[in-house]
């Protein structure tokens, strides 16, 4: 530990277990893995989970430089190109498969953060290098012709969008004001809620009634509207502040007679187990009876997000590569 100094100082500072890399003839942390490591948690805030995922993959690299004779401050962009090619033609002993698309991207994600931080190549230098296909990705990608392939149409949101756009979208979203006074569509408050707080969409979608009641008699009282978001990524619970005026409409949404409410009564006539779902965004009347009321999915929403950008002429581009050289050629669209 006093060789190591402040790199181990990561205990005192984590409560929780702290991943790490030793090596196998005098069982003594890496430092260098470590430092980083401790990097990632202190400065980058990862969580435990991150932390392990890195340590797995500095692991993976280390045998690699191990098994090629290579020390690790000789590491270059050929190295890193040669690692590249090598996780491609991985067979993974578990499932007897190249490794997955992803699998092969992380590692080389970390690969490259682990010789940024320890300035063994210029930052970023990397990053086309990570993000060309290879052979080992090449099951995320579909063949377009016998000379081009593509990344598969995973998802048909947009990747970024301009506040235009963003103006345009928050439009649709809202609809007309129904006879009830609901002004605002369930989809509308989900996207106010993420764009306001900052959460994830999968944070967003775990709200329940309580929470809103909560926050909702914090603004009565005068004090900030606080709500504790307890299903995060890293399951690391934080508190965000809401705005009162989307908790007030929020309020409204889950206490007025509209779609939520008459969802929550289809579902009730359809299925004798059925209880009130305490979930503020649920399945609406526009999907079968036997689903309505029950918790609002990721997936659905990304697909009624999908259509209303499709509708305002949003459109998602991916880049086409040579199936030789794997170099950009061009690009196509996959929200049609």
């Amino acid at each position: 530990a006093s060789e190591l100094g402040p790199a181990l100082t990561i205990k005192d500072r984590y409560r929780f277990k702290f991943s790490y890399v030793v090596d196998r003839s005098t069982m003594a942390p890496v430092r260098e893995i470590l430092e980083y490591l401790t990097y990632s948690a202190s400065k980058r805030s990862n969580s435990e989970t991150t932390i392990k995922n890195k340590a797995d993959a500095c692991y993976e690299l280390f045998l690699y430089l191990d098994a090629i004779d290579l020390d690790y401050r000789d590491i270059c962009l050929d190295t890193l190109v040669e690692y590249k090619e090598r996780l491609s033609a991985y067979i993974s002993p578990r499932t007897r498969r190249p490794l997955a698309a992803g699998t092969v991207k992380y590692r080389l994600q970390v690969a490259r953060e682990f010789c940024e931080y320890h300035k063994l190549i210029e930052p970023r230098a990397a990053k086309a290098i990570v993000g060309r296909p290879t052979y080992g990705s090449f099951p995320a990608y579909s063949a377009k012709s016998d000379s081009e392939l593509s990344v598969k149409n995973n998802s048909s949101l947009v990747e970024y969008i301009i506040k235009d756009d963003l103006n345009k979208l928050m439009s649709e979203l809202a609809g007309n004001p129904n006879e009830r006074g609901l002004n605002y569509s369930r989809d509308w408050l989900i996207s106010a809620f993420c764009l306001t707080t900052g959460s994830r969409i999968s944070e967003t979608l775990g709200l329940n009634t309580g929470e809103i009641y909560a926050a909702y008699k914090s603004v009565q009282e005068g004090k900030p509207a606080v709500i504790r978001l307890i299903k995060t990524k890293g399951s690391k619970p934080r508190d965000i502040i809401v705005d009162r005026d989307l908790i007030m409409l929020l309020k409204r949404y889950v206490d007025s007679d509209g779609p939520r409410a008459r969802a929550v009564e289809i579902g009730q006539a359809h299925r004798s187990s059925f209880k009130d779902n305490e979930s503020v965004f649920v399945n609406e009347s526009d999907c079968a009876p036997r689903f309505a009321g029950r918790t609002y999915s990721a997936k659905r929403a990304e697909e009624h997000f999908a259509a209303v950008q499709i509708r305002i002429g949003m459109v998602r581009t991916v880049p086409i590569y040579d199936l030789e050289t794997r170099e950009p050629i061009g690009e196509r669209q996959v929200n049609k």
